[in-house]
């Protein structure tokens, strides 16, 4: 019993450093836009509701002209899932809720609205629906990572 405690409070502590890390890198590091034509007019500029425009955009320029890979569209592309893979992975540990899958999408998706939402009204960011896409695939692939450790310790405790 011991050792499920200690997992427990090794999951619980990941998680809380994760949190933090990602409120340093979605928030933290940044500096608020300097506002040209008004605040109602960047928040205007500061937002895409057409799924896959920012994602074909970053896909046109993955390579550029000379055929060398973009690190900038690589990074939007890949970083927008990688990130939130912990998330989709540590959650279920840290709340029992979590652990059905559509209780745990419910929540990040919630939460992922949250941010999104912060990022546009502060100008640190923008409200992008393909940001919400790719962050959505890197929970779900997280959360397949958790269901696939889950059942291998319970076949490794039975078998």
């Amino acid at each position: 019993m011991t050792t499920m405690k200690n997992a427990d409070r090794i999951a619980k502590i990941t998680f809380i450093l994760y949190i933090a890390l990602m409120l340093w890198l979605l928030f933290g590091q940044r500096v608020s836009n300097d506002v040209q034509g008004g605040y109602w007019d960047e928040l205007s500029q500061n937002i895409n509701l057409v799924p896959f425009r920012t994602i074909g955009r970053y896909m046109d320029r993955l390579y550029n002209s000379a055929g060398k890979l973009n690190h900038q569209a690589v990074i939007n592309l890949g970083g927008n899932v990688i990130m939130f893979i912990p998330l989709g992975f540590l959650l279920p540990f840290v709340s029992d809720r979590a652990k059905k899958l559509k209780n745990c999408f419910v929540m990040t998706f919630a939460l992922l609205i949250l941010v999104e939402t912060v990022q546009l009204f502060t100008l640190l960011g923008s409200f992008d629906i393909d940001d919400l896409l790719l962050n959505i695939i890197g929970i779900m692939l997280g959360y397949v990572i958790y269901v696939k450790i889950s059942l291998d310790a319970v076949l490794f405790i039975f078998l």
